[in-house]
């Protein structure tokens, strides 16, 4: 009975694996396409910013890792990291969003260009 646990086990990994790398033709198709709506001359500060958020995610993952604050407060310091890191995420998102319906509100021709260019 066990090796059949075991199987069911092995095969359950392979499905979510599976199902893992199902998600990543949508996933890079959706970047890709975000990527295109940024303009040309905002690009630099997205990579900049990607960076950042990166370099701090390596950092919160490595400081969880090593644990100098020692095991008992383990808890306690991954929540206060994810609340920390969500707040990030959520003014990042208000800011965009703020953004988009400025722009979404200006009045535009057929052209696509703003009446204010005029």
């Amino acid at each position: 009975m066990p090796v059949v646990a075991e199987v069911i086990a092995v095969l359950a990994m392979l499905a979510a694996l599976a199902a893992t790398f199902a998600t990543y033709p949508a996933l890079w198709r959706s970047f890709r396409d975000e990527w295109r709506r940024i303009p040309p001359e905002r690009r630099p500060r997205a990579i900049d910013w990607g960076s950042t958020a990166l370099a701090l995610a390596t950092l919160a993952a490595v400081l969880v890792i090593v644990a100098p604050w020692g095991r008992a407060d383990l808890a306690l310091i991954i929540l206060i990291g994810i609340g920390g890191q969500m707040l990030v995420v959520l003014v990042a998102v208000g800011l965009q969003a703020v953004q988009d319906t400025r722009r979404a509100s200006r009045p535009r021709r057929k052209s696509g260009h703003s009446l204010r260019d005029e």
